[in-house]
């Protein structure tokens, strides 16, 4: 059994609470069955439809929140190698498990029947020794040896074993993008996520235009709760979205009759 590892405070995450049923769906299932097939994180396009009834918007979405990532057949999870068991460690689990069912097997069924099989290696090795010692067996108790039971998730192993980050340079052009930006929470992923966006080719005058375009524009929601993290508008590369033209101011009682 390979174990999915999922934070409990996920359905409360900024680019989680307000997202699609199809979209939170399609995004658990994913993830479970990457877990299972040892793919690290890629879901083939072909598996996204057997996942979700609503696979288009559901992907979608999932990409525009940062959540997903394009990636040649179909999509990846971000940051997946960072919180889940690679596919060596997964095998590597895996083997433990299956070896420690083998050795209960081997200790109930030969070591105290007193027999030995030739299909199996323990009983094997342990003609070859000559040494079936007492620590192989099952103690007075009765008590039976039984499989490893699966290990279970623990969240906080890669987190202490990676090293601190470093602190990233200044940029003048994020604070710009910053200071423009209609809600300023969460500075430390929205950073990580500028620096992505540059990197991989986008114009940072045409982001921080965008920004200032996105906070002037009449038909953006005015309760902050409701204005994306600035780190989910860059990962969904909002500042290309098309904005709602403004609407002319409605003239004054005493100027009605100029647009009748």
């Amino acid at each position: 059994m390979t174990w999915f590892k999922l934070d409990d405070s996920f359905y409360d995450h900024p680019k989680v609470f307000d997202a699609p049923d199809c979209a939170v769906a399609l995004w658990t299932r994913a993830a479970c069955w990457s877990a299972r097939n040892l793919t690290e994180g890629f879901v083939p396009s072909g598996m996204a439809a057997r996942l979700c009834d609503d696979p288009e918007t559901a992907a979608r979405e999932l990409v525009r929140r940062g959540l997903w990532e394009r990636t040649g057949g179909g999509y990846r999870f971000h940051d997946w190698n960072d919180f889940q068991p690679s596919k060596e460690e997964a095998t590597a689990a895996k083997a433990n498990q299956s070896s420690g069912g083998t050795l209960g097997n081997h200790r109930r069924w030969h070591v105290d029947k007193g027999e030995i099989r030739p299909g199996c290696a323990f009983c094997q090795q342990e003609q070859v020794s000559g040494n079936r010692s007492g620590s192989d067996r099952v103690g007075d108790g009765g008590t039976e040896s039984h499989p490893n039971p699966p290990s279970r998730p623990v969240p906080s192993l890669k987190t202490k074993s990676k090293p601190s980050p470093q602190p990233a340079a200044e940029d003048p052009l994020f604070d710009e993008f910053w200071t423009a930006y209609p809600r300023r929470v969460d500075k430390g992923h929205a950073r990580k996520a500028w620096a992505a966006k540059v990197k991989s080719g986008a114009d940072p005058n045409a982001i921080i235009k965008g920004a200032i375009a996105y906070r002037d524009n009449p038909g953006r929601p005015r309760d902050p709760k409701f204005v994306p993290h600035p780190a989910t508008w860059l990962n969904g590369e909002r500042w290309t979205d098309e904005t709602t033209p403004q609407r002319p101011p409605r003239p004054r009682a005493d100027d009605e009759w100029l647009y009748q």
